[in-house]
């Protein structure tokens, strides 16, 4: 009997917590659907939107960028050969137009060279000139001297004259044919030594022509860089002249805008 009525204590107990655990769930429910029913109501609300109306013209993007002010031209005025500066005739900050004399460089060397090259030129001719009386000559010999070959060959065909002096006179003749041949190449020689010599005096007169710095075009002087007595040299500044007439703004454009600008 005590047995049975431990049991059934038991099983109440067991039924009680579980009542208890229950109602504990049921008041949490409740309480949870009244604090979402006081939230707000989740819903999409009414988009902003901004009419315009269209129509036709240019669309333009702009992008802003540092430049600097250049001139249009800049010219970094050298030598064309080495050699000494003999006078500088500007200075900078002188406003200089196109063809102006700057800066002379000593060509005496050149000019010596020239005239070195003119004496030969003035005997070349000399020479081809006294050839070619040379050649006049042998003209008129050969032509002579073909005639009496042919003359003393017929008579030897006569026999009239000696087989012999027939020889002889073709051999004569045969001379002074080789002899105006000779004459010719040697006028031909004379004549392509003077071509060659006039060559390398038009070399020269340009190189001493470049011992004349001038200027390439009108404009302002803004850095001198040389003084009589010094070496000027191809590739070594002398003179740096600005051609302000036009100007130009030089700027960089970031790699990230290149796509974006286009003619």
């Amino acid at each position: 009997m005590k047995q049975w009525v431990a049991r059934i204590l038991r099983l109440l107990i067991v039924v009680a917590v579980v009542a208890v655990l229950v109602l504990g769930a049921r008041a949490l429910i409740v309480r949870k659907k009244a604090q979402l029913a006081k939230a707000p109501r989740y819903d999409v609300g009414p988009m902003p939107v901004y009419v315009v109306a269209a129509k036709q013209g240019t669309l333009l993007e702009k992008r802003d960028y540092l430049a600097v002010v250049e001139p249009i031209r800049i010219a970094n005025i050298s030598a064309r050969l080495t050699a000494t500066v003999e006078e500088v005739l500007c200075d900078e900050g002188d406003v200089v137009h196109s063809g102006e004399v700057l800066i002379r460089l000593d060509g005496r060397e050149i000019g010596d060279d020239i005239a070195s090259v003119q004496a030969q030129i003035e005997q070349a001719r000399a020479d081809l000139a006294s050839n070619e009386s040379t050649v006049a000559s042998l003209v008129k010999s050969v032509a002579y001297w073909d005639r009496e070959a042919k003359r003393d060959a017929s008579l030897a065909e006569k026999g009239d004259i000696a087989g012999a002096q027939a020889e002889a006179t073709a051999d004569k003749a045969n001379t002074f044919q080789g002899n105006l041949d000779a004459a010719k190449s040697k006028s031909t020689a004379i004549k392509h030594l003077i071509e060659s010599l006039n060559q390398k005096k038009a070399q020269l007169q340009t190189r001493l022509g470049y011992c004349t710095i001038c200027s390439p075009y009108d404009g302002l002087l803004t850095s001198r860089l040389v003084d009589p007595g010094d070496l000027a040299s191809p590739g070594k500044t002398l003179i740096v002249a600005e051609d302000r007439s036009q100007l130009k703004l030089a700027f960089d454009v970031p790699q990230q805008d290149l796509p974006r600008v286009r003619e």
